[in-house]
């Protein structure tokens, strides 16, 4: 068994430039969410994220977008 994960969250502007970025350590079974990340830096169109294991493994992302007209959700699974 690994030891704990690290794990760096990076946000990007529409423009691909890097506007934050997080980086925690977890327990096993822990469970962590940020609360609207974006909201903090002013909103943004067309931006991303980048999450990065830096160590260990065993780690589960998911992201949720909310469609600005239809207040839609959409789930966005991590891609290797």
């Amino acid at each position: 068994m690994t030891g704990a994960p690290s794990v760096t969250l990076t946000l990007f502007g529409g423009k691909g430039n890097q506007v934050w970025s997080d980086t925690r350590s977890y327990q096993p079974g822990e469970f962590f969410q940020y609360q609207q990340p974006y909201s903090a830096l002013g909103g943004t169109a067309n931006g991303y994220a980048r999450v990065t294991v830096v160590t260990g493994s065993g780690v589960l992302a998911t992201a949720s977008v909310l469609d600005q007209r239809t207040n839609d959700p959409t789930t966005i699974v991590m891609q290797r």
